[in-house]
């Protein structure tokens, strides 16, 4: 992802343009795009400040607080992640990140190994 022009730059082409500069002449002028310019304006419009956003998306895992998620664990450890979700209102994907923030692990099979499960299978037969 390229890096964000100057702020300067970005006063400077919102300055011309609250002079009566046209966006075309901005264009050629500074020489950055018209979807810049319009996203500067509005932005300047809405905000106050033509500033670069910083980059990524927000987690929503800080919405769901950590000792009420370790609460509900311990009081309901067999409910599914989807399960889960629905109680904080958020989706299963977004508690299995939080866990993982909170160092849960999962254990993924009933046997620990492959051979202590034919082991197992080969036990409930007789």
């Amino acid at each position: 992802m390229p890096a964000a022009l100057s702020e300067d730059l970005r006063e400077r082409v919102i300055g011309f343009m609250e002079s009566g500069g046209s966006q075309a002449e901005a264009v050629e002028r500074f020489a950055v795009s018209r979807a810049s310019i319009v996203r500067w304006l509005q932005r300047k419009r809405k905000t106050g400040k033509a500033e670069a956003q910083t980059p990524g998306r927000k987690s929503g895992t800080s919405r769901v607080k950590a000792d009420a998620l370790r609460d509900y664990i311990k009081e309901y450890p067999d409910q599914t992640l989807h399960e889960v979700g629905q109680h904080f209102g958020v989706s299963g994907v977004l508690i299995w990140k939080r866990l993982r923030q909170l160092n849960y692990t999962f254990k993924k099979r009933l046997f620990s190994t492959k051979s202590d499960a034919k082991k197992n299978v080969q036990r409930s037969k007789r």
